[in-house]
């Protein structure tokens, strides 16, 4: 909103784009480690297995090293060949190359829900979201425009990261093993819910996409922006429903009665600010 405020539709559509292109990307790439994850290292954690909790957290970030940092390479060296895709120019591609490749640490805030320490994340999601409003609200009033944006946006990441690297490492150690086994339980747990979960991002990210090529920035800024007032929405009652996958694996009974909760709260929370929204034009 700031943003586009300051540089206009256009600069949050360009912007829109390039995240759209990284979240394809990388949904693409993750094949539901996400949920795999929380759910082994939660139950190992349930039952007091450090050496589980270990073998399963590195096995996927390793894996995921293997498979984000090789597709993030390629994509920022199209950008500096001048290879854009469709659509796209090739500094669009170089930024969503780089935003792939941080993408790879995203497994440690999995590593933190499954013992539920959200301290970490919380406190990580602060700090990386005001590095990137400073940074990206900053570098566009000087005149960088949707780079700047799109910078800011990148900053995140390693900012956040910095935050929630030692209370992970508490958690696990340093002990870097691939554990085959692990892995493909991982995968194994989390590839039911990545298809339906890609068919979703596909349809929200290519959206964005579609419009940018189709209509060009500005529509595509104005239709980001109602995007990112839903995700907030959604995303009130998500940070409590994703946290149930490392919970309900811990638990030995009593898993019926807690979700049913968890999904209570997250209706009671949401409900009243979906209809206020539905009801907002109304009133202009």
């Amino acid at each position: 909103m700031a943003i586009s405020a300051i540089g206009g539709a256009e600069i949050v559509g360009i912007t829109s784009a390039t995240i759209a292109l990284t979240g394809i990307v990388s949904s693409l790439l993750s094949l539901g480690e996400e949920a795999g994850v929380q759910r082994f290292v939660g139950a190992c954690r349930g039952r007091g297995n450090s050496e589980g909790v270990a073998n399963y957290f590195w096995s996927t970030v390793l894996f995921r090293i293997a498979t984000f940092v090789p597709v993030g390479l390629a994509m920022i060296v199209l950008g500096l060949l001048g290879l854009p895709l469709r659509g796209l120019d090739d500094s669009m591609l170089f930024y969503a190359g780089v935003m792939v490749l941080l993408n790879t640490v995203a497994v440690f805030d999995d590593l933190l829900a499954s013992h539920l320490e959200t301290k970490p994340i919380f406190i990580g999601s602060i700090v990386g979201n005001a590095v990137k409003l400073s940074l990206g609200i900053g570098l566009v009033s000087l005149g960088w425009g949707w780079a700047g944006a799109v910078i800011g946006y990148i900053a995140l990441t390693p900012a956040a990261f910095i935050v929630k690297l030692l209370p992970s490492l508490k958690l696990t150690r340093f002990k870097l093993r691939f554990d085959f086994q692990a892995l493909r339980d991982v995968l194994k747990a989390g590839i039911a819910g990545w298809l339906p979960g890609m068919i979703a991002i596909l349809g929200q990210q290519l959206g964005v996409l579609t419009l940018f090529g189709v209509k060009g920035a500005s529509e595509t800024g104005l239709y980001y922006a109602s995007f990112a007032i839903m995700g907030v929405v959604i995303g009130i009652g998500g940070s409590i429903l994703g946290l149930m996958m490392p919970v309900l694996s811990g638990m030995g009974d009593g898993r019926k009665r807690a979700c049913w909760k968890a999904i209570k709260i997250s209706l009671v929370l949401v409900t009243p600010l979906a209809f206020t929204l539905a009801a907002y034009l109304k009133y202009l």
